[in-house]
């Protein structure tokens, strides 16, 4: 046995206590390690194959012509993420970003004047204090419909022009100086402009915010959050927004990190009163700090350096089976105890639909398992990731596991199943169906394990007046009057152990 990796001791009194840690041999059977895929290498192209993929590609944006996705902001695949330019959404904002909470059937003679200057105050920060600035109206149709809002854009001197839908979506910076978008989809959503945004259903396309609902509300009061902000105008505490009931386009109830809610309201008859988002900013990209777009950013903590994922998977045909899939070779574990499958996977959670829970009824990742190889039984669902309703945007596996459900995010989590007690050749199908560029699953590390757990060995060591605490995990408490000594296990002891009022010297490990 090793007798130590590292030594740590505490005085207390005359008694030297000393706990070794990272020693002995566990108490329990360890986990034993069946079966493992990292793809770090090409399993596919491997001889013999690890594993065999099914509708493997990589469409880039220079490509999207091919598919006729004139607004595909990203890579759409299903492949390793070393075989695509980039797995997540784009992270830093790259103009700045103004939301409100709005109904655009409020009229001049129905908002408040405060409302009006605050709204003048916010597009003044929009544009960096810009003159005579041309605007860009996304849909074009909607130049009409602004109502006040666009009057007081063209009373400030500004222009109002319609989108050109004939200019291509990487071009759309070109047509002015800043959007107001009030429909489109995910149009100029990565444009280099300043935006403005009055759309409860575009938020999340345009990477501002989780989709939130027009809602019937008739204002209480406004309230202004960040008073020293320069969008505020120099504005503080309350205002009123506006007479009578209006539809208001309200935000969702995820928001990026680091964005700023300049002025927030609540609305009369509702007990509790509930406290709303009215103008949310996001600085852009020369702003201290930077904005980061809600969702934005790479996968991370996986394993390694690759990894394999999917997005926009129903972009370009589709194989009969109606989703993607990749299957690992059988994994005998006949005559095996506590057989667990863990993977780790992460996902976006900005536009996932929720599945209908068949195979092709999209959004979702699935993972199958075959117990006995090619024998009688067929594949059979173990995890199942989709929407857990039709309003959420993110994935979890409360079809499965509907006790704890695991909610996956950019970051890498581990999700363990049991397997079967009567598998003999186990056959793992990972099945993944997606239908937006923005809309990314990935799974990474797959282990086959057998066996108890292994519980990690701690020990620590903390003074109590004139007593010494160990406090452990891991194991049985053992001791020796010498580093080098025989440790023998502690007679009835307990974590946490208080050791009283002890003389000379003494060693403790967990084994």
């Amino acid at each position: 046995m090793s007798k130590t990796k590292n030594l740590m001791c505490r005085q207390a009194k005359a008694l030297a206590v000393c706990a070794l840690t990272a020693l002995g041999a566990l108490s329990s059977p360890a986990q034993e390690l069946i079966y493992q895929e990292d793809f770090e290498t090409d399993g596919e192209a491997a001889n013999p194959q690890r594993y065999t993929t099914v509708g493997k590609d990589v469409y880039e944006i220079d490509r999207k012509a091919e598919l006729n996705n004139q607004d595909q902001l990203g890579p759409v695949f299903f492949a390793h993420n070393n075989e695509v330019s980039f797995v997540g959404v784009p992270g830093v904002t790259l103009g700045r970003r103004m939301v409100m909470a709005w109904d655009l059937a409020i009229s001049s003679a129905e908002a408040s004047p405060a409302m009006l200057e605050l709204y003048d105050s916010g597009v003044k920060w929009l544009l960096n204090n810009k003159a005579k600035a041309k605007i860009v109206v996304i849909p074009g149709g909607s130049v009409e419909s602004l109502g006040v809002l666009g009057k007081r854009l063209i009373d400030a001197g500004h222009e109002l022009v319609a989108d050109d839908t004939g200019v291509a979506e990487a071009d759309v910076a070109t047509q002015g100086d800043m959007l107001f978008k009030v429909g489109g989809d995910s149009r100029g959503g990565l444009a280099k402009l300043p935006m403005l945004l009055v759309s409860s259903s575009n938020a999340d396309e345009v990477l501002i915010a989780n989709t939130g609902s027009p809602t019937p509300l008739e204002s209480k009061k406004g309230k202004i959050e960040v008073p020293g902000h320069p969008a505020a105008g120099g504005k503080t505490g309350e205002f009123d927004i506006a007479t009578g009931t209006f539809t208001y386009e309200l935000l969702g109830n995820e928001l990026p990190f680091n964005s700023i809610i300049l002025a927030s309201f609540t609305a009369l008859g509702e007990d509790p009163p509930v406290t709303r988002p009215l103008i949310m900013l996001m600085n852009g990209p020369n702003d201290t700090p930077k904005g980061v777009n809600f969702g934005g950013g790479p996968f991370r903590n996986f394993s390694g350096k690759r990894f394999f994922g999917g997005a926009g998977i129903n972009k370009w045909t589709l194989p009969d089976q109606l989703d993607r899939s990749l299957t690992l070779r059988p994994i005998n574990v006949a005559g095996k105890k506590n057989v667990k499958l863990t993977i780790a996977l992460a996902g976006t959670f900005l536009d996932f639909e929720r599945s209908s829970l068949t195979r092709g009824g999209a959004d979702y990742l699935e993972v199958a398992i075959d117990t006995d190889g090619n024998g009688p039984n067929e594949f059979q669902r173990l995890m199942f990731f989709t929407p857990p309703s039709g309003s959420d945007k993110f994935v979890n596996d409360f079809e499965t596991n509907p006790a704890k459900p695991t909610r996956l995010g950019l970051e890498f989590k581990d999700v363990t199943y049991d397997i079967p007690a009567t598998a003999t050749s186990l056959v793992i199908q990972l099945r993944l169906l997606s239908t937006w560029w923005n809309e990314v699953f990935a799974f990474d590390n797959i282990r086959v394990t057998a066996g108890d757990i292994a519980v990690p060995k701690a020990i620590s060591v903390a003074r109590s007046g004139a007593d010494v605490v160990i406090t452990y995990t891991g194991g049985v408490l053992h001791s020796s009057a010498t580093v080098n000594g025989t440790y023998t296990a502690e007679a009835g002891a307990a974590s946490p152990l208080t050791v009283r009022n002890a003389k000379g010297a003494r060693y403790y490990l967990v084994k």
